[in-house]
C-alpha cells in the first residue's frame, strides 16, 4: 500500500502539479508520425525536477519529492531486465527495453496527445531481438490513459537504423516501423476492437536514451521504508 501511494505521488510530482515551479523541458528527440493520414510530431523530454510546492502533506512523497529535486528525469530511457526462467526453462532471455514516452507539447495543458514505443534489445550487442512482441506502440489520441488507446495490433515493418551507446548508461536510437493500431478499453478485462484501427508510419530518433537507473533505487528505498 504505502509502494502504491509512492508511486501515484510519483506520478503526481512529474507532471509538475505539485511543484514549487513548473518544470523546463528540454527535447530529447523526435518521433514524427503518420496516424490515419494526419503527421504528428512528438517528442520526447529531459527535466529536472524543481523544488516540491507545499501542496505535498503525504510525509513519505514530500521526502521523495526532496531526494528527486534537481534530478534529471528523462522520457527516453531503458532498463535492463533478467532473464525470465520458468521450471529450469528460460522463457525470455535478458532484455534492454528501449521507452520513448513522447508529447507534443508538454508544457501545454490543451495539447495532451501522446505516443508511447517501446522495444527490447540485447543487452550485450545491442540489437533488435527481432520479435514482435518485444515491441509495444500506444497512442493517446486525447490525453493518456491507462485503459483506453490504440494499441500495436499489427507490426508491419521495424527498422532500427541507429542504436549505439554513446557514454556509460546512455544511448542513442533511430529507426522507422510501420504498424496497425486498434482501439482498446478496460483495466482487468481488455476489449480489442479490430473494427477501431489506424494505420502508422513512424520515424524516431532520440539522443540520449537514459538508463533509468535513478528513479528505481528511489523507489526500491521507499517500498523498504528506506
Amino acid at each position: 500500500m504505502k509502494h502504491a501511494r509512492i508511486l501515484a505521488w510519483l506520478t503526481f510530482l512529474l507532471a509538475g502539479a505539485a511543484l514549487a515551479q513548473a518544470p523546463v523541458y528540454v527535447p530529447t528527440g523526435t518521433l514524427t508520425a503518420t496516424i490515419g493520414g494526419d503527421t504528428i510530431v512528438f517528442a520526447t523530454h529531459a527535466n529536472l525536477v524543481p523544488e516540491p510546492g507545499t501542496s505535498i502533506e503525504d510525509a513519505d512523497a514530500r521526502a521523495l519529492a526532496e531526494r528527486l529535486t534537481g534530478r534529471e528525469v528523462n522520457t527516453a530511457s531503458f532498463v535492463v531486465t533478467d532473464p525470465l526462467v520458468v521450471g529450469g526453462v528460460t522463457a525470455f532471455p535478458a532484455t534492454l527495453t528501449v521507452s520513448l514516452r513522447a508529447m507534443v507539447a508538454p508544457d501545454d495543458r490543451s495539447e495532451r496527445r501522446e505516443l508511447v514505443l517501446s522495444f527490447g534489445l540485447d543487452p550485450v550487442t545491442l540489437a533488435w531481438v527481432g520479435d514482435p512482441r518485444r515491441v509495444a506502440i500506444e497512442f493517446h489520441p486525447e490525453r493518456w490513459r491507462a485503459t483506453a488507446h490504440y494499441q500495436l495490433l499489427e507490426l508491419h515493418a521495424f527498422e532500427l537504423t541507429v542504436v549505439e551507446a554513446v557514454a556509460p548508461h546512455v544511448l542513442r536510437v533511430a529507426g522507422r516501423l510501420i504498424a496497425t493500431l486498434a482501439w482498446r478499453e478496460g483495466a482487468f478485462q481488455v476489449t480489442v476492437d479490430p473494427t477501431n484501427t489506424v494505420e502508422l508510419t513512424l520515424d524516431f530518433e532520440a539522443d540520449p536514451v537514459a538508463g533509468d537507473d535513478v528513479l528505481v533505487p528511489l523507489l526500491e528505498d521507499a517500498a523498504a521504508g528506506g
